[in-house]
């Protein structure tokens, strides 16, 4: 399935057994002994590795006095960094006004101002897998650079997020949120002028500390202002970068495969 969305309970089995390879197959251990089995497991040939395909099974060991052990075993075969974890297919991240009403507000237009004492942005998104960590932050005024962690200024109020689960896709009004009102999780309120929003998640197995191991989408500039002036001599913001901060025994196989409806 050419898609980022889950696919629905139950997934797709397949049939294709995968091939293993059990060394030594047939050994003795002496009583209070320990020895050490090697299995190595080979996918089925016609797997697509970008539906995340899941091996799963056990191992069935025989001792030669009738006793019998299962030892269970999972794995995915392909590359869990390289999956998408923020809906970019058909909802991806957008700003939208608190004064919109719907059960799916629509976007904002470009260069839109917000009258913060009036009706905020609030920033729209969804996962299709979970992540981590979820940062937001805020881009200042002027020109500013795409690269990451350049003229941020601060974090939007709770966040970062951590541990974000995935969303239920199947609903399309299903979505995160995060309404902002100019001020920054230090407390700090921002002055009148034009901002972004800079949005990442990070990958599954990502680092952290690692920009590269994150998804990342920058809002259209925005602009804020207030009824009443912010008092720039008691809310100062540093305008520069900010830096983001591990018996005998024979032994038998019973496998299966299924197959989750995602695309890397």
């Amino acid at each position: 399935m050419n898609t980022t969305y889950p696919d629905t309970f139950p997934p797709e089995l397949n049939t294709q057994y995968a091939t293993a390879i059990i060394s030594p197959y047939v050994l003795t251990i002496p009583s209070q002994g320990t020895a050490v089995i090697t299995v190595t497991f080979s996918r089925p040939s016609m797997l697509d590795t970008e539906r995340i395909p899941v091996f799963s099974g056990y191992i069935n060991i025989q001792s030669s006095n009738n006793e019998s052990f299962h030892l269970p075993y999972v794995g995915i075969d392909c590359n869990m960094k390289q999956v998408i974890v923020t809906d970019f297919e058909i909802r991806s991240p957008y700003i939208s006004n608190s004064s919109d009403t719907n059960s799916i507000p629509n976007p904002i237009g470009a260069n839109e101002t917000f009258n913060l004492t009036n009706y905020q942005p609030i920033f729209n998104w969804r996962l299709v897998m979970s992540s981590a960590i979820v940062r937001l932050d805020i881009l200042g005024s002027g020109n500013q650079t795409e690269v990451v962690g350049v003229n941020i200024l601060g974090s939007v109020p709770d966040f970062p997020q951590y541990w974000v689960p995935r969303i239920d896709v199947t609903n399309a009004g299903n979505v995160y949120n995060a309404i902002w009102n100019g001020t920054l999780s230090t407390g700090i309120q921002v002055p009148t002028g034009t901002y972004r929003f800079l949005y990442r998640a990070l990958k599954i197995f990502g680092d952290m500390n690692s920009n590269s191991d994150y998804e990342n989408w920058t809002s259209p500039v925005f602009g804020i202002e207030y009824t009443t002036p912010v008092n720039n001599s008691t809310n100062t913001i540093n305008n520069t970068a900010q830096t983001d901060a591990s018996y005998s025994i024979k032994i038998s196989i019973f496998l299966t495969v299924m197959s989750f409806g995602f695309k890397i």
